[in-house]
């Protein structure tokens, strides 16, 4: 590697020209993304940086980072007898409409398979024939309504929806405040980064996680857990700089150095980045 006498700051500086390069050869111009940070006041948060509610009966931790975000949580049942969630009576609420976790709706999976024999044929004067056949399976699979809780086990939930997927991306302000990050690739270099925070009631996000739970199949005791979280501060940076230099060029994965279970990001088309 030509890399070899290098020092580490210039190893750095030349793979973060290298991805710079390619980013513009690519778009035309240097991309950029935003980081969505989420807020929780009625939420803890664990060891591992999860927002995380607890109580007697359930600890449920959550985790957000995917482009457009990503609604993952997991439900540790704490209680020495089954848990039980009702999907039907639990829903994603995202600024305010509601998105049913469940429907009743079958889907129908279905597979095809073809085989063929090769030989002569006595009906064809002995010529070589291929004969073939094509048989299709299939089977419905009705979604589970009730989800099971062993006690002292978890369960993971990765939801169908996106925390932040809008047909027009969200533009900072021009009078957004700015300030300087050290990079990510070259310690003695500065960017520039765009922010806005926001309250609660200005947020353009807000999303709440509603279910429905008992100690009953038969949902005798029902008890309702609403958690609900924001979009506190979203900040707009180099799109190089959000993934960080490359862990493994031929696999294409990226240090993330922002990375955290309670952001998510969005990659833009064209930044705002003024």
């Amino acid at each position: 590697m030509f890399y070899t006498n290098l020092s580490e700051t210039q190893h750095n500086c030349m793979k973060y020209l290298f991805i710079l390069a390619l980013t513009v050869s690519l778009t035309g111009c240097v991309s950029y993304s935003q980081i969505f940070q989420t807020s929780y006041p009625n939420l803890g948060g664990s060891s591992t940086g999860l927002p995380v509610f607890e109580n007697d009966t359930v600890r449920i931790q959550y985790y957000f980072w995917e482009n457009d975000g990503m609604l993952v949580f997991y439900v540790y049942n704490k209680l020495d007898k089954p848990l039980y969630i009702d999907w039907k009576k639990s829903s994603y609420i995202k600024n305010g409409d509601k998105l049913d976790y469940w429907s009743d709706e079958t889907d129908y999976v279905s597979a095809t398979y073809s085989s063929s024999v090769y030989g002569r044929s006595i009906l064809w004067n002995n010529a070589n024939v291929s004969v073939g056949e094509s048989v299709t399976y299939g089977k419905s699979k009705k979604p589970e309504r009730t989800t099971f809780i062993a006690p002292h086990s978890s369960y993971t939930r990765s939801t169908p929806f996106y925390l932040y997927h809008e047909s027009t991306e969200l533009a900072l302000p021009k009078n957004a405040r700015s300030e300087e990050w050290i990079s990510g690739f070259n310690q003695n270099k500065k960017v520039q980064v765009r922010y806005v925070n926001f309250t609660k009631e200005k947020s353009p996000l807000t999303f709440r996680n509603f279910l429905s739970i008992s100690t009953s199949e038969k949902f005798e005791n029902e008890v309702y857990i609403d958690n609900e979280f924001f979009v506190s501060r979203i900040t707009e940076l180099p799109y190089v700089e959000l993934h960080g230099p490359s862990i493994n060029y031929s696999s294409g994965s990226f240090e993330y150095p922002f990375k955290k279970p309670d952001r998510f990001y969005v990659n833009l088309s064209s930044g705002s980045f003024k």
